[in-house]
């Protein structure tokens, strides 16, 4: 999926969380409401959507679902959900210039800066040169 300049971000909740009980709903809004906490500081309008709006366009950001941000009419924010028997991930975008540290903090009451080893990038550089950068991956649909 296309996303330009937008922040991207990933959020992983464990298994024991008490987020992992709720249902994908219910899951969805307490992460948005917890980014809108942090983008209201820059957008004073922004909130989140009451009803989702399938039919604005084939982008992502032109078809807001339930509880994504909007600001001045247009969504600014939204993501994905996966839950596993290990616990839940979440993806999302979001248009604007938001601190990222700020968001992560909105997010948990722990946050620790991703360290990753020499054996993991030597790996992810691998999987990009071998797969995820080839033509035939990136124009699979």
């Amino acid at each position: 999926v296309f996303h330009g300049k937008d922040l991207t971000l990933s959020l992983a909740v464990p298994e024991p969380h008490p987020l992992c009980r709720l249902q994908p709903a219910a899951i969805y809004r307490n992460i948005h409401s917890a980014l809108l906490r942090v983008v209201v500081e820059s957008l004073a309008g922004a909130r989140l959507a009451e009803e989702a709006d399938c039919c604005a366009g084939p982008a992502c950001f032109q078809s807001p679902a339930r509880d994504d941000l909007l600001f001045d009419g247009k969504k600014i924010g939204g993501g994905a959900l996966r839950r596993g028997r290990n616990g839940i991930l979440y993806q999302g975008s979001l248009h604007g210039d938001f601190l990222p540290r700020r968001l992560a903090d909105s997010l948990s009451a722990r946050v620790v800066p991703f360290q990753p080893t020499a054996s993991l990038l030597a790996l992810s550089t691998e999987l990009e040169k071998g797969k995820y950068g080839t033509s035939s991956w990136n124009q699979m649909r």
